[in-house]
């Protein structure tokens, strides 16, 4: 998948990680990072659109 929406991010050795379930991208997981909530799991995304599009459709 294309990733046009977002810059390119580097992720830190050592950090935990989780994959955007929208664009599959990995992404650190961090308290400030973007997140969602569904079926009592927490899903992180790498930017405003991919959390709006899972929001919208989980």
């Amino acid at each position: 998948m294309e990733h046009d929406h977002h810059p390119a991010r580097n992720i830190p050795e050592g950090s935990e990680t989780s994959r955007d379930p929208v664009c599959g991208m990995t992404v650190a997981v961090t308290p400030e990072g973007r997140h969602a909530e569904f079926g009592g799991k927490t899903f992180h995304f790498c930017s405003e659109k991919c959390q709006t599009k899972f929001k919208a459709d989980p």
